[in-house]
């Protein structure tokens, strides 16, 4: 995720995410929806996956003034055939 909010960046990063849920239809992984794909509602299905217990963020600035927000998750979620919840 890369953005130019004034928002703290995980904040918004982690906001952006959550709103894909608007996207999702609760179609197994990676089914798509007449409100979107996998590409689309990913980072929502991850961010909510039902067993994921750890979660670590960073970001990074890019040379460009960009800044980036990266989450990595244990267990990792959106297991094909599955849903979050």
């Amino acid at each position: 995720y890369h953005f130019g909010s004034s928002d703290p960046p995980y904040t918004s990063a982690t906001t952006w995410w959550l709103n894909e849920i608007t996207l999702y239809d609760g179609q197994p992984i990676p089914e798509s929806s007449p409100k979107g794909t996998f590409e689309d509602y990913g980072h929502y299905t991850q961010a909510v996956w039902r067993e994921t217990e750890e979660v670590g963020m960073a970001i990074a600035n890019s040379g460009d003034g960009r800044t980036y927000v990266v989450a990595r998750y244990s267990p990792a979620g959106n297991v094909y055939g599955q849903t979050p919840y």
